[in-house]
């Protein structure tokens, strides 16, 4: 039977608006990814006057881009991947957690809004989260933080002190080791950049051990001496640390005083007892470090370290613990040899806490 000319019109009708509707939700689609681009742009750019602007306008941040990345994933990268972030980035993350307040906790957007939170000392995302029912120590996913700490380890790490205190009061456990590296937030508050007897403070009180070590054998005090943390480290000592512990590498909080250059330390340490003819595996000792560095460093007030160190008590030489049988004998580094083992010519820069 053959249609007649309405059934025929009808048809081509309900097919045109198919298609019209087909060609309306693909613009709206590439409009929304156009739009996502624009604003994970502007955030890698750290425009936050752009930011503000797409945002303003609509622009969801639960969206992706080409490349299948959020816009609260593109804004956590900074401040993941060092430990000191710049203010801008650090700005435009919060800005967004402020925005998205209401995301799903058990969703994707959901655990990317609860890391970001730790880092960026968001207490009003976690408060929400946790308030849903979220694991205070669910280790991170995030990459750059994919370690297996928890939010309380990142905090610290980023120098958050209030959201440390905030997740202590909540009950985090102060003593969780991150699964791969086995260090802890005690560790991060030491080597933190900004709050860091702050923090530190607040984690022994809350029942942190003092002593606890991570995957390379160094304590809380032996990076706060190498990041020149000098009230935190000051803080560790009067609640007990092992002033002498030596890492794997069978180097002390006071050769790390050294490589920071830090007087100050130095004095701390010596005055506490620590032993300043401790041999670490590569036969340097503080004084042999402290003299190289004084003649190819060129920074550092090494003149006052090495009078500190030397007016010391002279102590007998002993080695640190070494994990094999052949131990380093005990030997006066010069500069030459000093590059020749340490592979550079000044102290090494402060670099991520493993």
């Amino acid at each position: 039977m053959k249609r007649s000319n309405v059934e025929l019109a009808s048809s081509i009708a309900v097919t045109g608006a198919a298609i019209a509707f087909g060609v309306f939700l693909q613009h709206r689609f590439h409009a929304s990814r156009y739009a996502t681009d624009d604003l994970v742009t502007a955030i890698t750019r750290s425009d936050i006057d752009r930011v503000r602007q797409l945002v303003s306008n609509g622009v969801s941040l639960n969206g992706r881009n080409a490349f299948g990345v959020s816009p609260l994933a593109c804004a956590i990268r900074p401040i993941a991947i060092t430990s000191d972030p710049n203010v801008r980035a650090c700005n435009i993350l919060r800005y967004l957690l402020d925005h998205d307040l209401n995301v799903a906790s058990n969703s994707e957007d959901g655990d990317i809004a609860w890391q970001a939170a730790a880092v960026a000392g968001h207490t009003r995302m976690l408060d929400k989260q946790l308030a849903d029912g979220v694991l205070i120590d669910r280790p991170f996913t995030v990459q750059f933080m994919a370690n297996g700490g928890d939010a309380l380890f990142w905090a610290a790490a980023r120098s958050q002190a209030e959201t440390v205190e905030m997740l202590l009061a909540k009950g985090a456990n102060p003593n969780a080791r991150a699964a791969i590296t086995k260090s802890t937030p005690l560790i991060q508050a030491a080597a933190a950049t900004k709050a860091s007897k702050r923090m530190v403070a607040l984690l022994l009180r809350r029942g942190a051990l003092v002593n606890a070590r991570n995957g390379d054998g160094c304590s809380a005090l032996w990076w706060a001496a190498r990041r020149g943390n000098v009230e935190a480290a000051q803080v560790l000592v009067d609640h007990g640390a092992d002033i002498d512990d030596p890492s794997a590498d069978g180097t002390t909080p006071l050769h790390m005083a050294i490589e920071s250059h830090s007087a100050v330390i130095t004095s701390l340490l010596v005055r506490a007892g620590a032993y300043v003819n401790v041999a670490a595996r590569d036969g340097s000792t503080p004084l042999s470090r402290a003299i190289s560095y004084s003649r190819i460093a060129g920074k550092g007030d090494y003149s006052r370290i090495i009078a500190i160190l030397r007016s010391a008590a002279i102590r007998p030489l002993r080695h640190a613990p070494a994990t094999n049988t052949a131990r380093a004998q005990p030997v006066r580094v010069s500069a030459f040899a000093f590059v020749r083992l340490h592979g550079q010519s000044s102290p090494p820069a402060a670099g991520p806490v493993p």
